[in-house]
């Protein structure tokens, strides 16, 4: 599996685990569990694109879209606000990485990033939507 399958596996065990023990899940402390257990599996990851890619845009996301939530008031709609304010998080924290690693930051890649994730996650609604009430027909 790759680092993000592993992140992202390992965060929702944690949460899982917080859920049968009925202890209140902290969501940095499972991420930072990830990163443990990732980097014992494998040390040198640390120094990986793909580690540190996935490990900071997961940190600014949780740590930082908060904080640009209550920034972008502006923005008319909460859901499209959240999405943005994610997407700009990820991003913040990312490019000090893309720009060590690749030696090129592209701001249609940032730009494209702030429509495509609105974008994309309408589409995905849609067909877990679409998807359901095709499988309700079909059960009929």
């Amino acid at each position: 599996m790759g680092d993000s399958v592993t992140r992202a596996m390992i965060m929702a065990l944690c949460f899982f685990v917080s859920v049968i023990l009925e202890r209140e899940s902290k969501i940095n402390n499972s991420l930072f569990a990830a990163l443990l257990i990732v980097l014992i599996i494998n040390p040198s990851g640390l120094f990986g694109a793909g580690t540190l890619l996935t490990f900071l845009a997961t940190f600014f996301i949780i740590n930082c879209s908060p904080l640009l939530y209550e920034k972008l008031s502006f923005v008319p709609f909460k859901y499209l606000r959240g999405l943005l304010a994610g997407t700009l998080s990820a991003q913040i924290g990312i490019v000090p990485v893309l720009a060590y690693f690749f030696n090129y930051i592209s701001p249609a890649g940032i730009i494209s990033n702030i429509l495509c994730v609105p974008v994309a996650s309408l589409a995905f609604i849609w067909g877990i939507v679409r998807d359901r009430k095709s499988t309700r027909l079909n059960s009929s």
